[in-house]
């Protein structure tokens, strides 16, 4: 599933989904919110396997919220 930045806060079809132990998040410099990022970050809580965030970006300068946290 993905959502699309440019059409609105869609984080919802993401959360609580069965099974989950993966999240890429694919050109992630144009993420823009970090309270929305943090809100699918810990909706990915599989007791039973290993849970991993995956982060491609190209980050434009040292100010964007991913750069910082990592």
């Amino acid at each position: 599933r993905g959502i699309k930045t440019s059409s609105g806060n869609q984080t919802a079809n993401l959360k609580s989904i069965q099974g989950l132990t993966t999240f890429v998040v694919d050109e992630a410099e144009e993420w823009e919110s970090e309270d929305d990022f943090e809100k699918i970050l810990l909706s990915i809580r599989e007791k039973s396997a290993q849970n991993r965030v995956i982060i491609i970006m190209n980050p434009s300068d040292q100010n964007h919220f991913i750069y910082k946290k990592f």
